[in-house]
């Protein structure tokens, strides 16, 4: 497919790479969820509105890109670029002083069925008119929370307290949707389970019907917006605390070890109580990728995180 594509000039052959990575990045998270059958569909022709490219920087001036529709010298399609205000000035300085990792050709559907095509570009590096320095000054001390869901800076005197605790009621309709699953598993597959509702030792052959392949996607989309709101909270929380110093400590706890269970005590019995069961908490609110969004806005402004573990209690 992509020999043909690329002779007849319909498809760029690194956006054919960047389709196989994308499938084969779904295939692999796919198949380490135990309810799926291991097969990624392929979405409809209308669905299919970015071509990506990358390493054809003679493409792109500053007037518009060029896309090769042939082996000809002249078989070229030219788009210009429609500058907003202030856009075209960012343009010329990023082609000028730093490198073009990635373009893509996007399609958006408007009203009276007509599509509408614009162009991204993704440099590497710092963008243009982007002010380095912070408008305050000081250490801000940061310290992320698991057990008091919360991202706490500190300034001097100043201290403030970032809430993670409310989740929009995600947490409660995936635990709804957990139940629904299981209660269709158990109903389509009586004989998978011994009596006492345990599953039956050994490879087994599962049934799926169509309504619980749709829960299946309920629960799939539910962590997409999950992950969605989560990200733009991150952002907005890195914003803030840029805001409060110029330089930044983050006292980090080991998030791995607030993973692990303890083993039970038969002597004291409290099993329960001393096990830590906040591989959850931990997956549900990602400390990690509030620190990967807090280090990547540093780096627009030349500052390193600075950061310290500590043991957990």
């Amino acid at each position: 497919m992509y020999k043909r594509y690329a002779e007849e000039g319909i498809i760029h052959w690194s956006t054919m790479e960047i389709l196989s990575q994308t499938v084969k990045g779904a295939y692999l998270q796919r198949r380490k969820q135990g309810e799926s059958s291991n097969h990624v569909s392929v979405g409809r022709l209308v669905d299919f509105t970015t071509l990506w490219y990358r390493k054809c920087n003679n493409y792109v001036t500053d007037e518009g890109v060029f896309f090769a529709t042939g082996k000809g010298r002249n078989d070229k399609l030219f788009i210009p670029f429609a500058f907003r205000r202030g856009q075209e000035i960012k343009v010329a300085y990023a082609l000028e002083f730093q490198k073009l990792a990635l373009y893509a050709l996007k399609r958006t559907l408007v009203k009276g069925n007509i599509w509408k095509y614009s162009i991204l570009l993704v440099f590497d590096g710092v963008p243009y008119g982007l002010d380095h320095e912070l408008p305050n000054k000081g250490n801000v001390e940061i310290k992320l929370s698991v057990e008091q869901m919360a991202i706490t800076a500190a300034r001097d005197n100043e201290t403030i307290v970032y809430d993670l605790s409310n989740d929009f009621g995600y947490s409660e309709r995936l635990a709804d949707l957990d139940k629904a699953i299981e209660s269709k598993r158990r109903a389509l597959n009586p004989d998978n389970y011994d009596e006492n509702g345990v599953p039956k030792k050994g490879k087994r052959a599962w049934v799926q019907d169509s309504a619980y392949k749709k829960l299946l996607d309920q629960k799939r989309y539910i962590w997409h917006k999950v992950k969605k709101a989560r990200k733009n909270r991150f952002g907005r929380i890195a914003n803030q605390i840029l805001m409060l110093g110029d330089t930044f400590t983050l006292y980090q706890e080991d998030f791995k070890s607030l993973q692990s269970r303890k083993d039970y005590n038969p002597e004291e019995m409290s099993w329960f109580d001393q096990r830590k069961q906040k591989g959850f908490e931990i997956m549900f609110n990602a400390p990690y990728e509030f620190v990967a969004i807090l280090e990547n806005k540093l780096s627009f402004k030349d500052i390193k995180l600075n950061k310290i573990k500590h043991k957990n209690k």
